[in-house]
């Protein structure tokens, strides 16, 4: 009950302390033994790494929902704000002008969190955090059971590896894409960009209902970062089991969220300014071409 109302309501250790009439150290210890109890409970059933077969079935989820063939998850990072710690000078500053720590999340295509990584301090780019991360060193290495090899684009002879989508922030890899520069877009260019877009809204959508659902991430988390840390990986994976359990199958796309003509205007973190491998650039290329042929194009993009 304690930590079912700090994490929904987001009220503070002190508030629990009127509510419930316990000792403000007792109310600390029972959020802080629960919460990792729920997520060791959950963890491994609610948000494991996905298996080959697993990984498979992301795959066709992304290319019937959101019509990205090849793709096994969404890739950002969410600006969780803190209270600043002790000492911490401007580690955990970051350039939404706040104190936070970063969830590095990767999304299925249903809006559920396959992968997470949390603790990085503010300051840092979602680029260096994926590249640091146990995460991003695993899935880089080929450790994380995704399938090798290429894979045909549906309608086409053309293949590509497995792949994640992210935003600018992220470096162009074989096995993950990213957007083209945004200066001197074609019209090739910019459908990539709609379409690679338009499949990043998962993990979009998961973090916006992790966050309208847990109030927690409304204002600031006032505990030290190890507890911290451990309340946003146990509202990640309740997050998982509510979807799941209310059958994520459901998730329904409305084009109309997403019209062709719209333009993102919001803030952007730092971008990745490194350039791809030759073989990730020809991979990039090989699906703008393939969103314009027949068996690519949507429609209703016109």
């Amino acid at each position: 009950m304690f930590v079912y109302r700090y994490v929904i309501t987001g009220h503070s250790y002190t508030s629990l302390v009127y509510y419930f009439r316990v000792g403000l150290s007792t109310i600390h210890e029972i959020v802080m033994e629960t919460t990792k109890a729920l997520w060791d409970a959950l963890q491994p059933r609610y948000m494991c790494v996905p298996s080959c077969d697993e990984w498979l079935k992301v795959a066709q989820d992304y290319s019937e929902k959101w019509n990205m063939p090849n793709c096994i998850g969404s890739i950002d990072g969410k600006h969780c704000r803190i209270q600043c710690p002790p000492n911490a000078g401007s580690l955990f500053y970051c350039y939404k002008d706040f104190h936070s720590v970063v969830l590095l999340a990767v999304a299925d295509a249903n809006a559920c969190f396959t992968m997470i990584e949390v603790g990085a301090f503010g300051k840092e780019n979602d680029s260096t955090i994926f590249a640091t991360s146990t995460m991003g060193k695993a899935f880089n290495a080929h450790q994380l059971d995704v399938p090798h090899g290429k894979f045909p684009l549906p309608g086409s002879q053309n293949e590509t590896e497995m792949y994640l989508v992210g935003d600018e922030a992220f470096p162009l890899q074989q096995n993950l894409m990213r957007p083209f520069p945004r200066r001197d877009l074609d019209f090739s260019k910019r459908n990539f960009n709609f379409r690679l877009s338009r499949a990043r809204k998962s993990v979009e959508c998961a973090f916006g209902i992790l966050s309208k659902k847990f109030e927690i991430f409304q204002s600031s988390i006032k505990t030290d970062i190890s507890q911290a840390d451990m309340t946003i990986k146990c509202a990640c994976v309740l997050h998982n089991f509510i979807k799941k359990q209310q059958n994520p199958r459901d998730f329904i796309l409305d084009q109309e969220l997403f019209p062709w003509n719209e333009e993102n205007r919001q803030s952007l973190p730092p971008t990745s300014q490194r350039r791809g491998t030759n073989e990730a650039v020809a991979t990039r290329n090989l699906l703008k071409d393939y969103f314009l042929s027949s068996a690519g194009f949507l429609p209703w993009q016109n």
